[in-house]
């Protein structure tokens, strides 16, 4: 996009909600921005499960769906389960691929601290043994974060990624949100404000106690700077994605500087949307990202 039209980002984004809902529907009616139509090999429900062991941990997968390998990366504190009920919607098109990440849902952590950087490796081990060798990136929260190191390190591994709400740098939160790191990312916070967090862990995990660990090394990797820096971030050269709902935990204004860093990025904003904007308006936000990956 030429800079004379970068420099009005934020008007052409000051749109109303009901004019984005006027825009997705033209996604759905339009020829050329119609999802791609559900692949016929696909049957509703269908999976495989595993272990893939990459180091001295095994790391859990799920595979859904036939076609063009799409990967869904969960967000911190959480695992692939979150994507249990849209995984349906993007199985119809792709081959979907989920991975609970090291000390997350069903894997089993070590003893190091978690690294954005370390994921994109075992994320890229599990492909390999899988036997794929491209594949779209959708990431979510700390997924987005993996999902730029996925790109940078691997590039010939990323088609596309699509980030939402995934910062770069311990700033690109909202100061409510680096406050609440600092002081409320703690079994007693956790415990107060979500308590499904320990409860999904503990049911899943088969290192339950190792929660106190989980949660400690979650917040030293959130308050740890650079997520990625901005001069590996502007070397993706694959099209991407940001999507920020406007009221996210992530700043809008951050998410705007990593869009004018790239060169093949777009950016959508999500009226009415927290950070949890993937699960709050599915039906919303998929088209969009469908059309997306279909371009």
């Amino acid at each position: 996009m030429p800079g004379s039209q970068r420099s009005h980002t934020y008007r052409l984004f000051a749109v109303t909600l009901s004019s984005l809902l006027a825009l997705a529907s033209c996604v759905l009616a339009c020829g050329r921005g119609a999802p791609p139509p559900p692949n016929p090999a696909n049957q509703p429900g269908a999976r495989t499960t595993g272990y893939a062991a990459i180091g001295s941990v095994k790391l859990y997968y799920e595979v859904h769906g036939a076609g063009p390998a799409l990967l869904l990366m969960h967000g911190g504190l959480s695992s692939s389960e979150e994507f249990r009920q849209t995984i349906p919607a993007f199985a119809r098109h792709f081959r979907v691929v989920v991975i609970d990440r090291r000390g997350h849902g069903r894997s089993a952590d070590t003893a190091d601290p978690f690294s954005y950087a370390g994921m994109a490796d075992e994320t890229k081990s599990v492909l390999d043994l899988l036997k794929i060798d491209a594949v779209d990136a959708l990431g979510f929260s700390d997924g987005g974060v993996v999902a730029y190191h996925l790109a940078v390190r691997y590039p010939a591994l990323v088609r596309r990624v699509v980030a939402v709400g995934a910062n770069h740098l311990v700033s690109g939160m909202t100061e409510e949100g680096v406050n609440w790191t600092r002081t409320r990312l703690t079994v007693e916070g956790i415990a107060r404000d979500y308590p499904s967090v320990e409860q999904q862990y503990r049911k899943l995990n088969p290192q339950s106690g190792n929660y106190d660990s989980f949660l400690r090394k979650t917040r030293d990797l959130w308050l740890r700077d650079p997520y990625i820096a901005r001069e590996e971030l502007a070397t993706i050269g694959v099209p991407v994605l940001f999507v920020v709902g406007d009221r996210d935990a992530i700043r809008i204004e951050h998410v705007a500087d990593m869009y004018r860093t790239l060169k093949k990025a777009e950016m959508f904003v999500v009226p009415n949307a927290t950070h949890f904007l993937l699960f709050e308006k599915p039906d919303f936000v998929i088209p969009m990202v469908l059309d997306f990956l279909r371009r």
